[in-house]
C-alpha cells in the first residue's frame, strides 16, 4: 500500500480514528478516575482529595472548613471534637477571616459548598450581609449540620420563631439522631416563648416524623406543659395517651383551670358529668383508680359499677376525681355492695380543695346506700372527692361494688 501525501505515518485512516479516540479518551479517564477518587477520600482526607483533582470545590471547601476548625483549638484553650463545636464570638471570626479565599475559590468550582458559606458568614461583621449569605446558602441546600446551626443563632438572635422552629425542623428530619441535643433547645423555646406557641401549633399541626418524640419531651420540660397546653388546643392529635400525660402534668402543677380546658377538648361531648360514672380515660377530672397488688379498684364495663378488692394489711385512696366547685351545698349519692358487710364503714367519702391540702369533709360509708351532704365547701375553684378503703390486717378481705356516684346540687339529710 503506498501512503498518501502528508501522511507521514503512512497509516491506514481507520488506524489513525482509533489512535485519535485513545489520545482523547485516555486524558479522560485519567481525570475521571482522579475525580472519583478525590471523591472517594474528600471526607477521610481532604487534603488529598485537593492533590488529586484540585477542581473538586467540595475538597476545597473542606479543606478550607477543617483549616479553621484545627486553629480553633488553641484558641478555644482546649479540644474540639469536630468542626461544628469550634468556638464562636471574635477568634472564630478572625480565624475565619483568614479562609475567605479558599471559601469563595470553593464556591466558584461547586455552589452548593455549603460550609464555604459558612465560613463567609462567619468572617462577615456587617449583620445584615451575615444573614444574606445565610439565607442564600439555604436556599441552596438545607443538609448541612454547620450551616443549620448557625441559622438557628441567627433567628434565635432576631427572635423569629417560626424561622427557629422550621430550622429545627430540617435539622431533624436530616439528622434524627440530633433529637437529644436539640428536643431540650426546642422544648426551652416553648416554656419561655408564649409568643412562639402560633409557630409551634402551625408546625406541630403536621404529621412531622419527630412530633411524638417532642412532644413526649415536652410534657415533662420544665415550664413546657402551660404553652404545650395552648398549643395542643389548637391542633388536631390523635394520641391519647399524650393527652392523658399532658393533663396529667397540668394538674399535678396545680395548673388545673389548664387541664380542665384540655380535659374538655380531648374528652369531648361523650364525657359524662362530674362523679357520674367511673370512666378512668383522661385522670384527674375522669377517676383515678388505684392498681396496685392487693389494693385495686376497676370498672365493670358491663355493669358501669366500681369494683373494689382490698386484701387486709392495705387501705388508702383507692378512687378520686377533680371537679369544679359549685361554690354551694352539694349532695353525693351512691349504692354499694359491701362484703363482707360488717367493713362497710372502712370505706369513705372525703372532699380536699382541688391541688393539694387536708379533706375538709369526711365520712363514712352507711348500710344500704350513702348520701353525703357537702354544706359549706370552701372557696377554692376546684375540688377532689376521694374515696377510701381500708382492709385491716388479720381481718377479711374487702370486696365492694359501688353503683354509679351522683352529684346533684342542695343540701340532703345523711343517714344516721
Amino acid at each position: 500500500m503506498t501512503a498518501r501525501a502528508g501522511d507521514p505515518a503512512g497509516l491506514p485512516r481507520d488506524r489513525k480514528r482509533v489512535l485519535l479516540a485513545c489520545l482523547i479518551a485516555i486524558p479522560l479517564a485519567v481525570l475521571s478516575g482522579a475525580q472519583a477518587l478525590s471523591s472517594t477520600i474528600l471526607r477521610r482526607a481532604p487534603d488529598s482529595a485537593l492533590a488529586v483533582f484540585p477542581a473538586n470545590g467540595l475538597a476545597a471547601e473542606e479543606v478550607a472548613y477543617r483549616r479553621i476548625a484545627a486553629a480553633a483549638v488553641p484558641a478555644a484553650g482546649g479540644t474540639v471534637a469536630s468542626p461544628d463545636s469550634a468556638p464562636r464570638g471574635e477568634d472564630l471570626a478572625r480565624l475565619a477571616a483568614s479562609a475567605v479565599a479558599p471559601a469563595r475559590a470553593a464556591i466558584r468550582r461547586e455552589p452548593l459548598a455549603a460550609r464555604a458559606f459558612v465560613l463567609l458568614a462567619l468572617a462577615e461583621p456587617d449583620g445584615a450581609r451575615r444573614r444574606d449569605i445565610l439565607f442564600s446558602a439555604a436556599r441552596l441546600t438545607r443538609r448541612d449540620p454547620a450551616l443549620q446551626t448557625l441559622l438557628l443563632e441567627e433567628y434565635g438572635r432576631s427572635g423569629d420563631y417560626a424561622g427557629t422552629i422550621g430550622t429545627l425542623d430540617a435539622i431533624l428530619r436530616v439528622d434524627p439522631d440530633r433529637r437529644d441535643v436539640f428536643f431540650p433547645a426546642l422544648a426551652k423555646t416553648l416554656a419561655e416563648q408564649p409568643a412562639a406557641v402560633p409557630a409551634f401549633a402551625r408546625l406541630l399541626a403536621q404529621p412531622l416524623p419527630w412530633r411524638e418524640g417532642f412532644l413526649a419531651a415536652a410534657v415533662i420540660a420544665p415550664g413546657a406543659p402551660d404553652n404545650l397546653a395552648a398549643v395542643r388546643e389548637r391542633i388536631t392529635l390523635n394520641d391519647r395517651e399524650f393527652d392523658r400525660k399532658l393533663i396529667a402534668r397540668l394538674a399535678a402543677d396545680d395548673r388545673l383551670d389548664a387541664a380542665e380546658r384540655l380535659y374538655a377538648k380531648v374528652a369531648g361531648p361523650q364525657r359524662d358529668g362530674a362523679g357520674q360514672a367511673w370512666r378512668a380515660d383522661f385522670p384527674p377530672f375522669d377517676w383515678q383508680l388505684a392498681d396496685q397488688p392487693g389494693f385495686r379498684a376497676q370498672s365493670g364495663e358491663q355493669s358501669g359499677t366500681l369494683e373494689i378488692a382490698v386484701r387486709p394489711g392495705n387501705g388508702g385512696v383507692i378512687a378520686a376525681q377533680v371537679l369544679r366547685n359549685p361554690g354551694a351545698a352539694f349532695t353525693v349519692r351512691l349504692g354499694h355492695k359491701v362484703e363482707p358487710q360488717s367493713q362497710t364503714s372502712d370505706l369513705r367519702l372525703k372532699v380536699a380543695c382541688g391541688g393539694g391540702g387536708e379533706p375538709f369533709f369526711d365520712r363514712p360509708f352507711t348500710g344500704g346506700a350513702s348520701v353525703f351532704t357537702v354544706e359549706r365547701p370552701p372557696a377554692c375553684p376546684f375540688l377532689t372527692l376521694s374515696i377510701t378503703a381500708r382492709a385491716w390486717t388479720g381481718g377479711r378481705e374487702m370486696r365492694a361494688e359501688l353503683a354509679p356516684l351522683e352529684i346533684s346540687a342542695g343540701a340532703a339529710a345523711e343517714p344516721q
